[in-house]
């Protein structure tokens, strides 16, 4: 089944006028493993972002939509939180610990918070 990210890649892949083959070449994995990432057999890695992020020359904006669509994939995100301090490493851990306990209309007003 074609997920998020499967849907992205292709569709970039498509409009860029670029094979599969050129691009699992360029970016140095098989062809069968780049088709089954846009099939949404595999899961694309943290490496694998990077490689597809670079290739494309993303911009911010859409480096953000292809993260959003791995985590719609991948149903996971990864946080790194060696690049932040300790009072914000405790309060990302926190929030991410207690964010499903939230109400509805809570989580509606830090998702407007955070995205204005």
């Amino acid at each position: 089944m074609v997920n998020a990210l499967g849907k992205v890649l292709r569709k970039w892949r498509i409009d860029k006028e670029v094979s599969m083959r050129e691009m699992a070449n360029s970016i140095s994995i098989s062809t069968a493993f780049l088709s089954s990432v846009e099939l949404g057999k595999k899961k694309a890695n943290d490496d694998l972002i990077k490689k597809i992020s670079t290739y494309f020359n993303l911009n911010e904006e859409l480096r953000i939509k292809l993260n959003d669509a791995v985590f719609k994939s991948n149903g996971e995100v990864k946080l790194s939180l060696n690049v932040h301090n300790l009072k914000d490493q405790s309060g990302i851990l926190a929030f991410a610990r207690k964010y499903s306990s939230l109400s509805d209309e809570t989580k509606e007003k830090i998702g407007k918070l955070l995205n204005d």
